[in-house]
């Protein structure tokens, strides 16, 4: 009987996270977020990047409730998020919100997570804030460990071309 009702609340819960989707009326029509995602599969772990935005041709329009404080890339995106999966979904925060990283980045500016790449118990990712400057993306490394991860750290991106490519 258990059983029963733990699979119909799997399957309301389903049903109900198209209405958790970011909304807003542009002359009349319901303009609608969507959420994607992309899995990079490591050894024994996952790292899942998941973004939700509006249709991009809509980005001028998009009320200032959705858009992103400090990041000066679209404002289709509503938020991107990344994940380590491993026996259990971990959320990795935004580098500027990361202890021992932020201190490194510029103020005022969001770094959202942008790709993934992993190498045996270590994996790197790329953050970005927007824009086409040298201060505009940062590659902060995490090793996995059986908790979780351990401490984040920058590193550069020819380490990243060293050790992920």
């Amino acid at each position: 009987m258990h059983i029963n009702k733990l699979v119909v609340f799997f399957v309301s819960i389903f049903l109900s996270i198209d209405a958790l989707a970011a909304e807003f009326e542009y002359k009349g029509e319901k303009i609608r977020s969507s959420i994607s995602s992309n899995t990079v599969q490591c050894d024994g772990y996952e790292i899942k990047i998941e973004v939700e935005k509006f249709p991009f041709e809509y980005e001028s329009y998009v009320p200032n409730i959705f858009k992103i404080s400090g990041f000066y890339g679209s404002n289709a995106i509503v938020s991107r998020k990344a994940y380590l999966v491993k026996n259990k979904i971990t959320l990795i925060s935004e580098a500027n919100k990361l202890d021992g990283i932020k201190d490194f980045l510029v103020e005022n500016r969001t770094y959202l997570p942008l790709k993934a790449m992993c190498k045996g118990n270590d994996f790197v990712i790329l953050y970005w804030s927007g824009g086409n400057c040298k201060s505009c993306e940062v590659f902060v490394e995490f090793s996995v460990d059986r908790s979780g991860f351990g401490n984040p750290k920058l590193i550069s991106k020819e380490m990243v071309r060293d050790k992920y490519d």
